[in-house]
């Protein structure tokens, strides 16, 4: 499964969540999916455009975004409280 955020029809034009989601199946890890995913639509339309979450199969997530920060948050059976994260040097796990 897999979510963007940004500007929406860079989103829709590049396929991003479906971009992500063909890579992890194809056997990318979801982080590097979602970090190939965002590298793709920064190539074709630059910086500040948009954000990607994705989750695999076994539960693995990736995030990756080309702007300043964007929201995420994590709660898992192995977190007593949920995890927050913003900018791009804060990780969920």
């Amino acid at each position: 499964a897999a979510s963007a955020s940004g500007i929406g029809e860079y989103i829709l034009i590049t396929g991003l969540c479906r971009r992500a989601v063909e890579l992890v199946e194809n056997g990318l890890p979801a982080f590097k999916a979602a970090s190939r995913s965002i590298d793709y639509v920064t190539n074709i339309f630059g910086e500040n455009t948009a954000g990607l979450i994705i989750v695999d199969v076994r539960g693995y997530i990736g995030s990756a975004f080309n702007t300043e920060g964007m929201g995420r948050a994590l709660l898992s059976a192995s977190h007593e409280k949920v995890k927050v994260a913003l900018f791009k040097y804060e990780r969920l796990i």
